[in-house]
């Protein structure tokens, strides 16, 4: 049974992945778009230990593109 502290190195997946879509929709509102280093860069700068390969999985997993997705 948990606690109720989140520890940032046992962070759940969805946590970070509400973390990871509330920094791309921050940036979309200031037309800047981010690349998954720059996302992973974010993240870890916000003691959340992640992997690109990760934030490029959450992304995927949350239906967002990337900052190189063509736009048709």
């Amino acid at each position: 049974q948990s606690s109720g502290t989140t520890n940032n190195s046992q962070i759940s997946s969805e946590a970070v992945k509400n973390r990871l879509y509330e920094i791309i929709q921050e940036h979309r509102e200031e037309n800047q778009s981010l690349s998954d280093e720059k996302l992973t860069q974010i993240l870890n700068n916000q003691g959340i230990k992640i992997s690109r390969r990760t934030v490029n999985k959450y992304r995927n997993q949350l239906g967002l593109e990337n900052s190189y997705a063509v736009h048709s």
